[in-house]
């Protein structure tokens, strides 16, 4: 009885997630596969003796929603496993023809949704262009109030300088009357 816990404490404490992963596939456990694969390691070898990646279990087995899902998460069918096959050939070879035609639509809904962001930023870039238009009439107008200032700044500090003047020469004009009184 301790042999075989011991055994199988061995074995699951050796276990990794590749281990997890090939399992879940084939007991056909979707929410455990969820919860394992993200786009960042959906293409990872997961077996190394065959180089498959998830995908290629996947097809080769009856669980079609387990496939559709690592498709759906970016899952590569064109990456090769150690015989040479990739994942559209195995699919092909159990008979899932129909991985083809749901890659295909998975495909146009990335082509459509990215269409569609394009078409997004096109607005958003209209948008923008409209607004920094707007910014450069504003500021165009601003420039001409500051520049009409700026004139008028000019007209005063002449006045300013003319007023020093007379009041330079009005000083001068006092003080030598104030000469001409003191003799």
């Amino acid at each position: 009885m301790f042999g075989r816990t011991t055994t199988y404490t061995t074995y699951a404490n050796s276990r990794n997630d590749n281990d997890d992963i090939i399992v879940a596939i084939v007991t056909n456990n979707l929410t455990r596969v969820k919860s394992l694969l993200n786009r960042n390691n959906v293409n990872n070898i997961i077996d190394t003796k065959n180089n498959y990646t998830a995908l290629h279990y996947a097809v080769t087995l009856p669980n079609n929603d387990i496939t559709k899902f690592i498709i759906e998460l970016g899952g590569d069918p064109k990456i090769k496993q150690s015989e040479g096959y990739d994942a559209f050939e195995l699919a092909l070879r159990s008979g899932k023809k129909y991985i083809f035609q749901y890659y295909e639509q998975q495909q146009q809904v990335k082509i459509d949704g990215l269409e569609t962001d394009n078409a997004k930023l096109a607005l958003k870039v209209d948008d923008l262009k409209r607004t920094n238009e707007h910014l450069n009439e504003s500021m165009d107008k601003f420039n001409s109030k500051i520049n009409a200032l700026h004139k008028v700044i000019e007209v005063k500090d002449r006045e300013i300088g003319k007023l020093k003047r007379d009041l330079d020469d009005s000083e001068k004009a006092f003080a030598n009357l104030l000469k001409k009184q003191k003799k």
